[in-house]
């Protein structure tokens, strides 16, 4: 009696350790499916746009916010279409205004339908995945504001043919421009070359960036020897007095990098058109005897070529035969 007694105890806690587990096991799998409820509605607040479309936001602060999304499933995703401009301020239900500071993480993750987007003035960052994915975007429109550009913010937007970003972006993340099939043309109005990270732009076969960056008038040479962006294989500068194009960097057989500049009047452009000599400058034979003088120089000694240009565009013909002459004798 007394073993079988301890075996019907023994049995009795086994069937309560059992009864245990599984209900356990029952409580873990109602909070995943609830954990994944709260991931599929990960915003805080929804607001209507003029326009009548609606779009989702979490609260970072008493009075600022981010464009969040409702959706987390590809399924889902492509609840904005078409072109939309972001508000710069947005109403919650409450009645509470918050300014839109930024754009999250995933904001806009497989929108394949939205082909162009405005983000206002007042956002300073965009977020990891934002704009991944969205495969029809044709036109972006950055502010001034702007400082970060995240992970594979625009990874796989194979419709993007150019983007400009401000002068205030002062970092770029992992794959940000992965896979833009139709990208031509990068504009970056920085003067110092935003810290960039690793594969952030697509590589050739030749792991060169095949797409123009276009820089701020007297900063090529400091792209050039940025880390990553001296991926790029055709830089240009843009601005200046007089606008001007380096041209494709290529490589010489020793493999050290030569900029190339074409030595036609094409190579000199002004907003108005080409560069037209004055009085002022000298004699038009003067100005182009200097353009030759430039073009070797440039080829010899990139060392002085910025403060060459510089001086051959100041509107005074004594300092750029001063430059020139200084130039001559660094040789």
């Amino acid at each position: 009696m007394e073993v079988s007694g301890i075996i019907f105890i023994f049995a009795a806690s086994n069937r309560e350790t059992y009864k245990k587990t599984i209900l356990m096991k029952k409580l873990f799998t109602l909070l995943l499916v609830l954990f994944a409820a709260l991931q599929a509605m990960a915003y805080d607040f929804q607001a209507t746009m003029s326009d009548g479309r609606v779009l989702y936001f979490n609260v970072l602060s008493k009075n600022e916010c981010e464009v969040s999304r409702m959706y987390y499933t590809e399924r889902n995703a492509s609840y904005v279409s078409g072109s939309l401009v972001i508000p710069t301020q947005v109403t919650d239900a409450e009645g509470t205004r918050y300014t839109v500071v930024g754009i999250g993480k995933s904001a806009f993750v497989h929108c394949r339908s939205l082909t162009a987007v405005t983000v206002p003035a007042t956002v300073t960052y965009i977020d990891n995945a934002a704009f991944q994915k969205c495969r029809s975007l044709t036109t972006v429109n950055l502010p001034d504001a702007i400082t970060s550009i995240g992970d594979e913010a625009f990874e796989e937007c194979s419709s993007l043919t150019e983007l400009t970003l401000p002068r205030s972006v002062q970092k770029i993340g992992i794959e940000a421009f992965e896979d833009c099939e139709a990208m031509k043309a990068l504009y970056v109005n920085s003067p110092e070359p935003p810290t960039v990270a690793p594969s952030a732009f697509p590589l050739n076969d030749n792991n060169k960036v095949p797409f123009t960056l276009y820089v701020p008038y007297g900063t090529y040479s400091a792209y050039r020897n940025a880390n990553y962006w001296s991926a790029f294989s055709d830089i240009r500068e843009t601005g200046g007095n007089g606008q001007q194009n380096y041209g494709q960097q290529g490589y010489n057989q020793q493999g050290s990098a030569v900029n190339t500049l074409t030595s036609d009047n094409n190579a000199y452009t002004s907003p108005a058109g080409n560069y037209q000599p004055s009085e002022y400058y000298g004699s038009a034979d003067e100005v182009n005897d200097l353009q030759r003088q430039v073009i070797d120089l440039q080829q010899q000694n990139a060392r002085l070529k910025d403060a060459i240009y510089q001086a051959l565009f100041s509107s005074n013909l004594d300092e750029c035969k001063r430059v020139l002459r200084e130039a001559v004798s660094a040789r």
